[in-house]
Formats: C-alpha cells, structure tokens, sequence
C-alpha cells in the first residue's frame, strides 16, 4: 500500500468525498495531512489516517486560532490609494534623483 494517499484515495476508500476530506485536512482535523511544497492538493499519511479512522475520528489538536484582532490585521488589505501613493511618491523621487544626475550643476 502507498505511503500517501489523495484525497480522491481516501474518499474511494473510506467514503465520503475527496473535498470532505480536502476541507478536513485544511481545517487541520486530520492528523499526518500535509500540503506538498509545489502541489494545491493534500495528501494523507496512510497508516495515521486509517489508526485515526479506525479510532472513530477523534478531536486532533489544533493549535489556538488567534484571537479576533490579530486575524483582522493579517487579513485586511492595504488601501490601494495609499498604495498608488506610495508608489508614485517612489517614483516621482527616482525622476529627480535622474535628473539631478543627468543635469549639470551651474556655477555660481
């Protein structure tokens, strides 16, 4: 048997659907479930899944959510006015120093 099964493995094998068990995995209740580096899909340790099934599904533990504020602040987006701001302001002082370098300063 393979080291790792998808989701569409584990739905054939132990029903349900393979986005039951994609939504159980990215929610962090299933435990050796894990996210290969370059791939959107999950895969399932087979032995830890099948001793987790067979144990009826118990609560995995989950690390705490962080609290309400703190998820606000990773979550919101920055103004994208300010944004175009701040990047015109960049750029408007990368003209100057340009042409301050390419102009040549007039004795006085």
């Amino acid at each position: 048997m393979a080291k790792h099964l998808t989701a569409r493995n584990i739905a054939e094998d132990f029903g349900e659907t393979s986005r039951h068990w994609t939504k159980m995995a990215a929610a962090g209740l299933v435990p050796g479930a894990f996210q290969p580096k370059d791939k959107t899909g999950w895969l399932f340790d087979a032995d830890a899944f099948r001793v987790w099934h067979e144990a009826g599904q118990p609560k995995v533990e989950r690390p705490p959510a962080p609290a309400r504020k703190e998820a606000a602040k990773v979550l919101a987006r920055p103004d994208p006015l300010e944004k175009q701001r701040r990047k015109r302001a960049e750029i408007d002082a990368g003209i100057a120093d340009l042409v301050r370098s390419a102009v040549k300063p007039r004795p006085r």
